[in-house]
C-alpha cells in the first residue's frame, strides 16, 4: 500500500496515466487537499490549545475580546475560559452586542449562563479565524481552544522517508480524492471525475466502517 509521498505521487500518476498535464506539483497539491478533506471526515481527537486572552492592542488599559485562532485550526469544537466551558453564540446573538463596533463598554466572565438570559453570553467564531469573547475579559485567564488542527502538509517529493499524518488505511481514498481533484474542471474529464469522486467517498467510508467494527482491511485495486 503507498504511503510515503514518493509512492502516493506515482500512484496517482499511474491512474491518470501518466499524461503530464498532471506533472508532481499539482498531484502534490491535490494529496495535500484530500488530507485536509480525509482529516475532517475521519477524527474524533480534537487539539487542545491553551492561550491567554491578550490585551486589546488599542487600548492596553483593557483585556480584547477578539483574538486569532491558531493558525493550523479547521473547525472549532468547543471552547472554555478559566476552566468554564463556554456556550457557542449564534451570529444574531453576536451581532446583537454591538461587539463588532466596539459599541459598549460592558466587561466581566464570560460564561455559559446556568438559565435562559436575555444577554447572550459565551463565544463566537467569526470568519473561521478569530475568536470572539462575550461579555469583554476583564482578567488575564486561560482559554482553552479544542480544535481539529491541519494536517502538516507534504513537501518533498522524493524524500522516501515522508509520510503524511493519516492512518496508512485511508491510503487508497487519499489517492482517490487526487484524482478527482486533478482532473475536476479538465474538458473531457467529467467521466473520470465523477468516478473517481465516488471511489473517493465509498473507500473512506468503507474503511472508517472497517476500522469501526475491528475488522480487517482489505486493499482495493483497480482491475
Amino acid at each position: 500500500m503507498a504511503y510515503t509521498t514518493e509512492e502516493l505521487l506515482d500512484e496517482v500518476a499511474l491512474k491518470l496515466q501518466r499524461n503530464p498535464r498532471y506533472d508532481t506539483e499539482l498531484r502534490l497539491k491535490a494529496l495535500n487537499r484530500g488530507l485536509v478533506d480525509l482529516t475532517r471526515f475521519v477524527s474524533e481527537n480534537w487539539k487542545v490549545e491553551e492561550v491567554l486572552n491578550p490585551l486589546d492592542p488599542l487600548n492596553t488599559n483593557r483585556y480584547a475580546m477578539e483574538f486569532p485562532l491558531p493558525v493550523d485550526s479547521l473547525f472549532v469544537q468547543s471552547l472554555s475560559f478559566n476552566g468554564r466551558p463556554l456556550r457557542k453564540m449564534t451570529q444574531n446573538e453576536f451581532v446583537a452586542t454591538g461587539a463588532e463596533f466596539d459599541a459598549v463598554a460592558e466587561s466581566g466572565t464570560p460564561q455559559s449562563p446556568s438559565f435562559p438570559s436575555l444577554t447572550p453570553m459565551g463565544y463566537y467564531i467569526r470568519s473561521n479565524r478569530y475568536v470572539n469573547l462575550w461579555p469583554r475579559p476583564q482578567n488575564q485567564r486561560i482559554v482553552q481552544i479544542y480544535h481539529l488542527a491541519k494536517p502538516p502538509e507534504l513537501v518533498n517529493p522524493d524524500d522516501e522517508d515522508e509520510v503524511p499524518e493519516l492512518d496508512s488505511a485511508y491510503s487508497d481514498a487519499l489517492i482517490f480524492y487526487a484524482c478527482y481533484w486533478c482532473t475536476l474542471g479538465v474538458p473531457g474529464e467529467d467521466t473520470r471525475t465523477a468516478t473517481f469522486r465516488t471511489l473517493y467517498k465509498e473507500e473512506r467510508a468503507r474503511v472508517k466502517f472497517d476500522s469501526s467494527q475491528n475488522s480487517e482491511h482489505k486493499i482495493k485495486r483497480d482491475k
